[in-house]
């Protein structure tokens, strides 16, 4: 996101880390737990970052999601 805020990257794909990274867990959880007929695949979500609209990011998400990060 820095690189974007200073031009040195046009446009970046926001993956939203910290959601995929609890969705994993949940699914091991899951597994764990004994629950086999968990889904394959999942889509994952990405959202284009660029100049216009870097504002509304963090590091690791949209600035409404993650408290205390720009």
């Amino acid at each position: 996101m820095n690189a974007i805020r200073e031009g040195k990257v046009e446009a970046t794909g926001m993956q939203f880390p910290k959601t995929m990274a609890k969705t994993a867990a949940t699914l091991a959880d899951r597994y764990i737990r004994g629950e086999r007929d968990l889904p394959k695949k999942l889509p994952v979500a990405v959202e284009l970052v660029n100049k216009k609209n870097v504002a509304q990011y963090g590091n690791f998400g949209r600035n409404d999601d993650v408290p205390n990060e720009k």
